[in-house]
């Protein structure tokens, strides 16, 4: 079964509270956002192509819904750099880069303004493959590059403290047991100490 992007966001965020490691908070905080930022871009691609496809003026609904999802991915970036590491900001500063990126994001500046003055999209040379491809290949294509270095990371990082957890146990495990020992061992010599005393009096 697939999870959706909230439920996947959920697990991870219980992940990073349980954990306790900033570092992996950190990498959590900065995971959850690019898993937004990839499901606003979809939202965005979905949209325009469908809108792109209508030859037609702009449905305000639709272009509601874009600019929305545009503005909240704008948001979801900038927290992005506000939270992540320096080396995580560059990772997708170099990654959502490039002529199909910027292309895709012309096409879409183009439609909106467009849209927001009640033009008809069909003079926009821009067809609906051209933009999903521009779009999927390079935005998108670069964030998901983004997220499985981040997903990666995270999994890394998880997995040595798990692994430092095992050897934490396994050690406070062997001081217990030596302590076992120990009390064992003592309670044997007194008990023999005991016993050779009531001897000696008899």
């Amino acid at each position: 079964m697939r999870l959706r992007v909230p439920q996947l966001l959920a697990i991870d965020d219980n992940i990073a509270l349980d954990s306790g490691d900033p570092v992996l908070n950190n990498d959590v905080r900065a995971l959850n956002l690019v898993s937004l930022i990839a499901e606003e871009a979809s939202q965005q691609r979905g949209l325009l192509a469908y809108a792109f496809a209508q030859d037609g003026i702009f449905n305000p609904q639709v272009l509601s819904a874009v600019t929305t999802a545009q503005e909240e991915e704008n948001a979801n970036i900038a927290e992005y750099g506000r939270v992540a590491t320096p080396q995580q900001v560059s990772l997708l500063d170099s990654s959502v880069s490039g002529r199909l990126v910027d292309y895709a994001s012309n096409y879409e500046l183009q439609a909106i303004q467009y849209g927001q003055a009640g033009k008809s999209l069909t003079p926009v040379p821009t067809t609906a493959d051209e933009w999903v491809g521009a779009m999927t290949a390079g935005t998108i294509g670069g964030i998901d590059a983004v997220q499985q270095k981040l997903v990666a990371t995270t999994i890394s990082r998880a997995s040595a403290l798990r692994r430092q957890a095992i050897i934490t146990a396994s050690g406070v495990g062997t001081v217990v047991l030596i302590m076992l020992l120990l009390v064992l061992l003592l309670a044997t010599v007194v008990g023999r100490s005991k016993a050779g005393q009531q001897g000696n009096r008899s």
